[in-house]
């Protein structure tokens, strides 16, 4: 490593390292030039005789005696005299998948972590290197979607799924036949566990509800409806004689769906049918003696209804046996209302006859008069009549006070008639003397 020689003219000894190494070269005392430097000639000195490659990332052997010993380090490669950084192609992350943080640098011993969405599997390597000959470790990355189990098709029902291959996110929609309910989900999901998001669901026979009968309401068969029934159960509704079915249709159905096609409770017998109810016969009766009126009486009409309720009875005019009636007829109506507003009606009259005649209250002959002249207008206190009917009557006379009168004797009467047609006259007696004739009977 060190060569030694003495001079010949000045007798001292001297030793020199060989190319490669640095030092003193006394016994041996030589280093090898560390890595990244090269030592072309043998020559005194320290390190620094040691001669540093061109680029910072050139390495050598130590020891080196040549710039040709200077290579670049693993990761890069020769560019003339310098060393450039190795570069793999720039990677993509696999379809579904993604870099770990997002970030995937492509230069010398970058590392990729490599991830798959959720819902999908990694086939492939998970990390990737870029090596110092520019190409990625591992193989290539792929995400493979994840399946679920199969669906078994439910019996009497039907399974229609998104895709064929019931892969992660694929929706599966279960139906039923009719007559079928579905016990369980409708629809199922395929999640990312490989798993559906729910049990598998079942189709059973679908039954209608049990229901109470409303009342008068009367259901065919009677067992209709005291038990659950299968779809397609058909029940009949109707009513007593007198009373029609509302609310609802007769015919009642179990329908595919689990209910009944109509809603029973709002079934109602409604009475359509009127109440019965009979008036008395007609009443003719004379007014009571010297009066104006009569005191009828009759039975009450009794009201009977097909639904048994109590019925209600109004009458009009509002009389209530007994009553007094006036001179003439009044006509008398019954009417039944039942609780359905049903109503029947009779009627009947009362019909009060005055069969007396007016009374004469006043009827007074005047004094006989004497006068000179062959004719007298005469006057007299009318007479006055009065009626038990209370109205007013119609007076018929012969004369008037006022009139002209011959000597002698005349007959004046006054008739009276009601409004029932009875009637009654009186006679009143006017008498025109002369004074001449006065006087000769006074002489007989």
């Amino acid at each position: 490593m060190a060569s030694c020689k003495c001079g010949t003219h000045t007798g001292q000894f001297e030793c020199i390292c060989e190319k490669g190494y640095y030092g003193k070269g006394l016994q041996h005392e030589c280093t090898a030039c560390p890595s990244g430097t090269y030592k072309p000639e043998g020559s005194p000195g320290g390190i620094s005789t040691c001669i540093s490659c061109p680029d910072d990332n050139h390495t050598s052997p130590p020891g080196s005696t040549s710039i040709k010993d200077c290579v670049c380090k693993d990761g890069y490669r020769t560019a003339g005299h310098a060393c450039e950084l190795v570069h793999c192609p720039e990677l993509q992350p696999p379809e579904n998948g993604y870099f770990i943080q997002n970030v995937c640098n492509n230069y010398f011993n970058a590392a990729c972590g490599i991830r798959c969405k959720a819902g999908f599997d990694l086939v492939g390597s998970s990390i990737r290197l870029c090596q110092p000959n520019g190409l990625w470790s591992g193989s290539e990355t792929t995400c493979r979607v994840r399946t679920c189990p199969k669906l078994h098709t439910p019996e009497n029902g039907r399974i229609n799924c998104s895709s064929s291959d019931i892969s992660y996110k694929t929706v599966c929609f279960v139906t039923c036949d009719e007559g079928y309910e579905l016990e369980g989900n409708s629809q199922l999901t395929c999640q990312g566990n490989s798993q559906w998001d729910g049990k598998e669901p079942a189709c059973v026979e679908v039954h209608c509800p049990i229901f109470q009968k409303p009342e008068s309401v009367t259901v065919h068969p009677s067992s209709c409806g005291q038990e659950p029934s299968k779809s397609g159960t058909v029940c009949q509704l109707s009513c007593p004689r007198g009373f029609t079915l509302s609310g609802v249709r007769e015919e009642l159905r179990c329908i595919p769906s689990g209910r009944w096609s109509e809603n029973v409770q709002k079934a109602l017998c409604k009475d359509f049918e009127a109440p019965q109810i009979s008036c008395p016969d007609n009443i003719e009766a004379r007014t009571l003696e010297h009066h104006n009126s009569a005191n009828i009486s009759w039975q009450v009409p009794i009201a009977k209804d097909n639904s048994g309720d109590e019925v209600s009875i109004h009458v009009t005019p509002a009389f209530v046996p007994p009553s007094l009636f006036p001179i003439g007829e009044v006509v008398i109506t019954y009417i039944a209302v039942d609780k359905s507003d049903n109503q029947a009606s009779c009627t009947f009259s009362v019909k009060v006859i005055d069969v007396e005649s007016p009374v004469i209250d006043r009827c007074r002959s005047p004094p006989p008069i004497q006068v000179l002249e062959n004719e007298y207008r005469a006057t007299w206190e009318e007479p006055q009549f009065s009626d038990n009917s209370g109205a007013a009557l119609t007076i018929t006379k012969s004369h008037s006070p006022g009139d002209l009168f011959l000597k002698g004797e005349t007959t004046v009467q006054y008739t009276a008639t009601d409004p029932s047609g009875n009637n009654r006259t009186c006679e009143i007696h006017i008498v025109i003397k002369g004074l001449l004739f006065d006087r000769l009977l006074a002489i007989d």
